[in-house]
C-alpha cells in the first residue's frame, strides 16, 4: 500500500512531526510503501528517528544557498522563474486563512508548491497533518488518491476563520482522523455525514525505564510558546519554593518565548530552582530522573510528551485543558487536574505530590497501566484497519454502478442485531467498531449502539439500580430491533449485566422475526482491569466509585450465547473476524 504524509516541517521538533514519524516507522517495517513530504525545509537532518526505508522529499528547501531541485540556475527562464519566486516569498497564501497557527510560514510559493504536488497524485493514500494541508489538499488532491485529514487540535481552539474554512472543505475526505473521543463528537457536530475516526497517536516505545520516584525532580517539555504555558507553571512553582526549596522543575524545549521565560525566572528569583534545558535528545532519560510531570498547556491536542512520561511512571499534574489531558488521566487516579489557567491550584497539587512519595508511587503505577493503550503496537493496526478499508471503499467506487447497486441490493435485505456483552474494557465497542468497518466497507448498512452515548441521550437521568439498567437495556433492544426489522445491522456493545433483560431483548426480536445474536466478550475480570480503559478499576479500588459490573454489582453470563470471544488470546480484528464468520453462516451478510 502506497502511503504518503505532508507536514509542514518535517526537519523540525513539534509533536506532530514525532507521531507522524512513529506512524511512518510502524508501517514501513509492515511492509507499506511510505513516503513524507515536507512542504519547507530549514535543516540539514530530520529531529526523530526516521527508518532509512521512509522516503523523504522536500517541496521547497528554504536553507541558506539551495536551489530548487532539477533547474538551472542560469538562462532567461531560469531568471524569471528567480523573479517569480522571490516576489511570491514576498506574498502571503491566498488559500490559507489568516488565522491558521502557521499561515505567515506559508507564502505564496509554498503555497503554488504544495498545490502543484497535490494535483500530480493520482494513486495511494494521502494523509495532510495541519489545517493548512488539509484545506489544500480538499480543494486541490482531486486526481483519485485517497484523502485523509489529520486533526491534532480540538475544533475551539481554532481560530473563526479556520473553522469556517473546516467547515467548508473537511467534507471532501474520505476520512477525519481525530485524537480524542471528545474531538469526534466536537467536529462530528460541525461535519455532519462526514466520516471521523478517532485514533490517538502512539508513543514510540513502551519499553522505558519506570522512575522510582525518590528524586527531587520535575519535569515539563514542550515548545516554549504561549500554548504550553510556561509562563504560569514559573509562577505557580515560585508559590512552592519556601515550603521545597530543595526540588527543582526542569522544563525541557526550544523556542521563541526562551528569553521572555527566562526573565520571568529571574523576576521570581527562581535561578536555583526552575531550568530551562534546552531541547534534549535523550528526553526518556531525563524522564525516568523525574518524580512527576508537569503540564501546564492552554490547549492540547493529545499530549504525547505527557504520555511518554506515563510510561516512565510519573504521576501527572496538569490544567485540565481542551482537549486530551482528562482523555488519558482520571483526577486522582493516574495524577491530579486542576482547572485550565489556575495558577494556584497547579501549586497547591504539586505540593500534594512533593509531599507524598506514596502518593506519587501509587498515582505513577497507575500512569503506567493508562499509557499501554498508546502503545505503538495498539495504535498502528488502527491506522492500517482505516486504510484497507477506505482503500477498498475507493475501488468499490470505480467500480460500474451497476455492479455496486446489485452488490448493495443483494447484502441489504436482512438486517440483524448483534449484542455484545461483558465486562467494562472487556473490549466489546473496540470489536464493534472494527467489525462496523468491514461492513460498511461490503456495502451494509449498520449502526452501532453505543452505551455511553445511548445513556447520555435516551437514557438520560437513569441511574445504576438494577430496574434502572433494565430500562436502559430496554430501550436500547427496541432501537436495535427497530434498525435491524429495516435492514439495518444494529451492533450493540452494552454490558446488560442481568440475564432477564437480555432475555427479554432476545424474545422481542423472536416476536417480530428479526435475527438476533448474542456474543459474550468473555474476558477475565483481571484482564478488564488491567486494560481499565475508562479508570472505573482504578477508581473502584481507590474507593471513589461503587457498583462496577463483575468487581462490586454482580454480571450474569450467559448461558448459552451464538459465540464467546476470549480476547486475551486474540486481536479485536480477529474478534470480529470471528463474528462475521457468524453473519456469514446465517446468510446475514
Amino acid at each position: 500500500m502506497r502511503i504518503r504524509y505532508v507536514l509542514l516541517h518535517a526537519y523540525g521538533r513539534g509533536g506532530t512531526i514525532r507521531t507522524v514519524m512513529n506512524q511512518a516507522n510502524a508501517l514501513v517495517d509492515a511492509g507499506h510503501d511510505i513516503e513524507i513530504v515536507s512542504a519547507v525545509r530549514r535543516r540539514d537532518e530530520v529531529q526523530f528517528p526516521l527508518d532509512p526505508r521512509v522516503a523523504l522529499t522536500t517541496l521547497v528547501d528554504e536553507r541558506p544557498g539551495a536551489s530548487p531541485p532539477g533547474r538551472r540556475k542560469d538562462g532567461l527562464v531560469a531568471r524569471l522563474l528567480a523573479r517569480r519566486r522571490a516576489r511570491d516569498t514576498r506574498r502571503p497564501a491566498r488559500g490559507i486563512p489568516a488565522g491558521e497557527f502557521a499561515h505567515r510560514q506559508f507564502n505564496r510559493h509554498v503555497e503554488r508548491s504544495v498545490i502543484a504536488y497535490l494535483r500530480g497524485l493520482s494513486d495511494g493514500i494521502l494523509i495532510t497533518t495541519r489545517p493548512a494541508l488539509n484545506i489544500l489538499a480538499a480543494r486541490h488532491a482531486t486526481g483519485g488518491v485517497v484523502r485523509v485529514a489529520q486533526e491534532h487540535m480540538n475544533f475551539g481552539t481554532h481560530r473563526p476563520d479556520v473553522q469556517s474554512a473546516i467547515r467548508d472543505t473537511y467534507p471532501e475526505f474520505d476520512a477525519i482522523a481525530v485524537l480524542t473521543s471528545r474531538d469526534r463528537e466536537d467536529y462530528a457536530g460541525q461535519l455532519p455525514g462526514a466520516r471521523i475516526v478517532r485514533i490517538p497517536n502512539a508513543v514510540h516505545s513502551l519499553d522505558q525505564k519506570p522512575s522510582d520516584h525518590s528524586s527531587k525532580i520535575a519535569v515539563a517539555a514542550g515548545r516554549l510558546f504561549a500554548q504550553k504555558g510556561f509562563d504560569m507553571l514559573i509562577p505557580a512553582w515560585a508559590r512552592l519554593v519556601d515550603d521545597h526549596p530543595d526540588w527543582q522543575l526542569r522544563i525541557y524545549g526550544s523556542g521563541e518565548r526562551k528569553a521572555e521565560l527566562r526573565a520571568l525566572i529571574e523576576e521570581h528569583h527562581l535561578y536555583n530552582h526552575v531550568f530551562l534545558m534546552g531541547h534534549s535528545d535523550r528526553l526518556d532519560d531525563e524522564l525516568a530522573k523525574a518524580s512527576f510531570y508537569v503540564l501546564s498547556s492552554r490547549f492540547e491536542g493529545l499530549p504525547m510528551v505527557m504520555i511518554e512520561a506515563m510510561s516512565h511512571a510519573l504521576p501527572v499534574v496538569g490544567f485540565d485543558c481542551p482537549t486530551g489531558p482528562a482523555d488519558v488521566i482520571t483526577d486522582g487516579v493516574e495524577g491530579l487536574l486542576v482547572p485550565p489557567r489556575d495558577i494556584a491550584g497547579l501549586a497547591k497539587a504539586m505540593s500534594r505530590l512533593m509531599d507524598d512519595r506514596e502518593l506519587r508511587a501509587s498515582m505513577g503505577a497507575r500512569a503506567l497501566v493508562a499509557s499501554t493503550a498508546y502503545g505503538p503496537a495498539a495504535v498502528h493496526r488502527y491506522w492500517e484497519f482505516l486504510f484497507h478499508e477506505l482503500t477498498t471503499l475507493h475501488e468499490n467506487r470505480r467500480a460500474s454502478a451497476a455492479e455496486r447497486t446489485a452488490a448493495m441490493t443483494s447484502t441489504a435485505k436482512n438486517g440483524a442485531t448483534v449484542w455484545l456483552t461483558g465486562l467494562p474494557s472487556a473490549g466489546k465497542t473496540t470489536i464493534a467498531g472494527h467489525l462496523a468497518e468491514r461492513l460498511r466497507a461490503a456495502g451494509r448498512r449498520v449502526e452501532v449502539l453505543d452505551g455511553d452515548e445511548i445513556r447520555r441521550f435516551l437514557s438520560a437521568g437513569l441511574g445504576f439500580s438494577r430496574e434502572d439498567r433494565n430500562t436502559n437495556v430496554q430501550r436500547i433492544g427496541l432501537v436495535a430491533e427497530v434498525l435491524a426489522r429495516n435492514g439495518v445491522i444494529a451492533l450493540v456493545p452494552v454490558i446488560a449485566p442481568y440475564a432477564d433483560s437480555r432475555e427479554a431483548v432476545r424474545k422481542r426480536h423472536e416476536a417480530s422475526g428479526t435475527p438476533y445474536a448474542e456474543i459474550h466478550v468473555a474476558t477475565p475480570v483481571e484482564v478488564c482491569s488491567r486494560r481499565d480503559v475508562k479508570g472505573l478499576y482504578a477508581r473502584q479500588a481507590a474507593g471513589r466509585l461503587t457498583g462496577l459490573t463483575g468487581v462490586d454489582d454482580p454480571y450474569e453470563a450467559p448461558d448459552a450465547p451464538e459465540l464467546v470471544l476470549r480476547t486475551e488470546d486474540q486481536t479485536p480484528e480477529q474478534s470480529a473476524d470471528a463474528v462475521h464468520a457468524l453473519l456469514a453462516e446465517r446468510g446475514l451478510v
